[in-house]
């Protein structure tokens, strides 16, 4: 573990990001070799930066090609290894059981939720048996929920930096109908008031602790 890079400024963003900490923490209890896959890994301040300065072989996807760019330029200030390339959660390139743990944080429900199961489908594919996943999805608590055009049942086009993209809504239980491939470690919903400078609002999502089950 790099102790000097979690105590740098550059780290501090990452630690709001309460949801990946708890997915490290549990993922540092696992006897399973430290791999793991980020799916929606682009940005300035990347979680999977955690992972990397705790010792682990890091992988990183994202269809964003600037938002790579920018991921690979923390990775490089902050002397940490990854790979990061473009890539889809609804069809990832890895072979089965690739990795010990994946992860899709604040990305997954900007997809339609056909298109969501079959990324929660490859996670889990990807995954080795014993291994970690996680993911949330918008609930149905969002402010945000019902806003826009509706394209599909709790499907809203809305509009995300400078465009317009899908956002999708989930009651507290629809996604347990896709999680029979999994042990559920623990489940959250929460709502967070999130203040910005255009304002404030209040996002609701829920986080899945999964663990893929052995044959």
């Amino acid at each position: 573990m790099n102790d000097k890079i979690f105590l740098s400024e550059a780290f501090l963003p990452i630690f709001f990001r309460t949801p990946v900490l708890k997915f490290l923490a549990l993922s540092n209890r696992s006897p399973l070799e430290k791999t793991v896959l980020d799916c929606g890994a682009g940005g300035e301040v990347p979680p999977l930066a955690l992972f990397a300065a705790m010792g682990y072989t890091c992988t990183g996807i994202d269809i964003d090609t600037d938002r790579l760019d920018k991921a690979r330029t923390f990775f490089k200030a902050n002397n940490i290894s990854a790979t990061l390339e473009q890539g889809d959660i609804r069809a990832l390139r890895f072979e089965d059981d690739a990795f010990s743990f994946s992860y899709s944080f604040n990305t997954i429900f900007h997809l339609k939720k056909k298109e969501i199961q079959k990324g929660i489908e490859e996670l889990h594919r990807v995954t080795a048996p014993g291994g970690g996943v996680f993911f949330n999805v918008l609930s149905v608590d969002d402010w945000d929920f019902g806003e826009g055009d509706e394209v599909d049942p709790g499907e809203f086009m809305q509009v995300e930096g400078e465009g317009m993209t899908i956002h999708s809504y989930f009651e507290h239980d629809e996604c347990e109908k896709w999680l029979t491939g999994f042990d559920l470690i623990s489940k959250e919903e929460k709502t967070n008031l999130v203040v910005t400078d255009e304002g404030r609002y209040l996002m609701g999502d829920i986080s899945y602790f999964l663990k893929v089950k052995k044959p």
